[in-house]
């Protein structure tokens, strides 16, 4: 197979180059600003223009050689971020989530994408009934993990509402050893002592 790799000039310095991909229809995107590396080229050099890439036309036998190529190249020609001002965020293939949400996340943000998605999302599973199938199998199967893990009997035990706020009470107080004027259970008894209640 035949992949193109491309790297982008400096654009006062042609000597020097700050970005390097794959690809033979990627500059439309990082001229519009579409692409991450559009966006900031026009925020670091707002009054140049992008220069015209490099390309080169490479054979390899799969992605992962190309993916490895590119990557050379970001060294090579100092793209990448390590170097002053390399703009190449994420290695080539690179399995970088935690960089990738981070842009593909604020990008999501800004253009309203999110809220867009989200409100389309929230209706389609309202209309196809998929929310309401998920709380009921959701609430069955909880429902009977209560039951056999003895968890529903130890609540019925302790009064239903009351029982809430018996085992708050035996976590944040009795097990901390917190005495709180303000709980009920650990207030004094009329006769001074005080209630403590612990199953």
């Amino acid at each position: 197979m035949f992949g193109t790799l491309y790297r982008y000039p400096h654009p006062h310095d042609a000597t020097r180059f700050i970005y390097c991909g794959q690809g033979s229809k990627r500059d439309k995107k990082h001229r519009s600003g579409e692409s991450s590396f559009g966006r900031r080229f026009k925020r670091d050099f707002p009054d140049a223009n992008l220069p015209q890439p490099i390309r080169e036309e490479i054979e390899v036998q799969n992605q992962l050689e190309l993916n490895e190529l590119e990557t050379i190249w970001m060294f090579r020609f100092h793209t990448w971020r390590g170097y002053p001002g390399g703009m190449n965020l994420m290695l080539a293939g690179s399995q970088d989530y935690k960089n990738l949400g981070r842009i593909s996340g604020r990008k999501a943000v800004e253009n309203g994408h999110l809220a867009r998605v989200r409100s389309v999302s929230g209706r389609k599973a309202r209309e196809s009934g998929h929310l309401a199938r998920i709380a009921s199998r959701g609430g069955r199967t909880q429902g009977r993990k209560n039951a056999e893990n003895g968890h529903l009997a130890s609540i019925a035990s302790k009064g239903g509402r009351l029982g809430g706020r018996i085992t708050n009470h035996e976590r944040w107080h009795i097990k901390r050893g917190v005495v709180s004027p303000r709980c009920e259970f650990c207030r004094p008894a009329p006769w001074g002592a005080a209630v403590v209640v612990s199953s």
